[in-house]
């Protein structure tokens, strides 16, 4: 992980048109449905050890996903490539 300023850091989720969305605190830096993408942003601009989440969240069928389990999962695979 590069080290970034505090500010610039992830630290709030969501999901939207079956997207996870990345946020800073100058708003979304990523919105992706592609885990390489999404685990690249979160290197590039650095994470906190627990986020935030929008509602949005835990509804992912309401966020367009095909299932609500889905957003989860997608978030999983992104940091499984963090990690790897």
């Amino acid at each position: 992980m590069i080290n970034t300023p505090i500010l610039d850091k992830i630290r709030y989720l969501s999901a939207s048109n079956g997207k996870l969305e990345l946020h800073n605190t100058t708003g979304i830096v990523c919105a992706s449905n592609d885990p390489k993408e999404l685990a690249d942003a979160f290197n590039i601009f650095g994470y906190f050890d627990s986020f935030q989440t929008s509602s949005s969240f835990d509804f992912g069928i309401e966020s367009g996903f095909k299932t609500d389990d889905a957003v989860y999962k997608l978030f999983e695979a992104a940091f499984e490539i963090v990690n790897s």
